[in-house]
């Protein structure tokens, strides 16, 4: 079983659905794949990737000429290549997806799209932050009006399925008029193994003072001053918390932000920004902690979202605090991994006390996420299910057992 996959992400990537899913775990169940992408800078050939061959687009200096160069690049693999492939698959890409169904009609093969991020809804979002410059928000604004009704109007409608992120997303493209059977929610997940080998060198001793763990982008639209506000509250209740914040901001200035928002609150001492780690040297950090928190705003594009940290912290056996979402939320309060908490300071600040109260119930809700976590998030037990949907989808009716 073998798929056209052409990709928006500049190869090589990081994205774990892509560097685990489909260039570790899936090709060995039987599916492999021909990546097409956009390459990242000093890209080589097949750097890192074990799914297939790739297909990389030359580099090219301006924004417009990475549009269109990446577009007739994309259109070049798709009459070049499709042939021999069982089906071509698109991620996250809509202009993209329209010549991969004309294309995918000419073959006569299904067509597929990935759907992982609301992109056209990103754009309008970000058209509409302050101090936008005009051209940039008119641009935006309008590239999010086009692919969002390419999407929405055509490609979904016409795609013969749909892989979307979560429960939550396919329950909106329902509410869009998308047929529900033909979508396949596939949420963000991790490479147990990896991060058992991250572990295996010399023990991860705990941290000598009650320490809470984020980790990921410290974007301002996550609105992590809430963090800061909870810890706060922990430290007023006699508590000597800390706070590790394992990632960074976009810009130096967002981080500078963040950290004046600490002093402030007293906090400078008590919170540490560690910056972009190599992936073994944040886990292993992250590991040493007492408690994983992970907030997010709902919003129209984070509640759909699947959020791969929060599984991280899940997986290293760190009891959770979470704010309340379809995704995390769900997860942590059914496998009894921790706390989902409302998203305020007060809330947050009362479940990480909880947890800090009772180590022996804490360690006991590590335990069961890392169980819930090997069962329905590590990327052999989602490979499983992703490729029974291809079997399931590119086997004839009648041959089917």
């Amino acid at each position: 079983m073998k798929l056209l996959y052409l990709v928006r992400d500049p190869f090589p990537t990081f994205r774990p659905d892509l560097v685990d899913l489909f260039g570790a775990m899936l090709p060995l169940r039987g599916v492999g794949c021909t990546l097409v992408a956009p390459p990242a800078q000093g890209a080589g050939p097949d750097a890192g990737w074990g799914g297939g061959p790739v297909l990389l687009d030359r580099p090219r200096a301006s924004r417009l000429g990475r549009m269109l160069g990446g577009f007739l690049h994309d259109l070049a693999c798709l009459v070049r290549h499709s042939r021999g492939h069982d089906a071509i698959q698109v991620r996250n890409k809509p202009v993209a997806a329209l010549a991969a169904l004309a294309v995918a009609r000419w073959r006569g093969v299904p067509c597929f799209y990935w759907m992982s991020f609301l992109y056209p809804e990103d754009d309008l979002a970000r058209a509409d932050q302050p101090g936008m410059a005009l051209l940039r928000a008119a641009f935006l604004r309008l590239r999010g009006r086009i692919t969002g009704w390419l999407l929405y109007r055509v490609v979904l409608r016409r795609c013969d399925h749909a892989f979307v992120q979560s429960p939550r997303m396919r329950d909106d493209m329902a509410a869009r008029g998308i047929p529900r059977e033909r979508m396949t929610p596939v949420p963000m997940g991790v490479n147990l193994d990896r991060i058992d080998q991250a572990l295996a060198g010399s023990p991860v001793a705990p941290a000598q003072e009650p320490t809470l763990v984020y980790l990921g982008s410290l974007d301002r639209s996550r609105q992590l001053d809430l963090l800061l506000d909870a810890l706060a509250r922990v430290r007023a209740a006699g508590v000597p918390a800390r706070l590790l914040l394992v990632g960074d901001a976009p810009d130096p200035g967002e981080r500078e932000r963040f950290l004046a928002l600490a002093r402030d609150r007293g906090l400078d001492q008590a919170v540490e920004i560690t910056g972009w780690l190599p992936q073994a040297e944040a886990w292993r950090r992250a590991a040493r902690c007492q408690v994983g928190v992970s907030s997010l705003p709902l919003g129209p594009i984070t509640a759909p979202a699947s959020l791969t940290k929060a599984v991280e912290l899940m997986a290293l056996g760190l009891p959770m605090v979470v704010s309340e979402h379809p995704d995390q939320g769900e997860l942590v309060t059914a496998s009894g991994a921790g706390r989902s908490a409302p998203f305020s300071p007060e809330a947050f600040a009362a479940a990480i006390l909880d947890i800090l109260a009772d180590p022996a119930a804490a360690r006991e809700m590590g335990r069961r996420g890392r169980e819930a976590v090997q069962a329905e998030r590590s990327y052999a037990a989602i490979a499983d299910r992703v490729a029974e949907a291809y079997r399931r989808l590119l086997t004839p009716t009648e041959n089917r057992a």
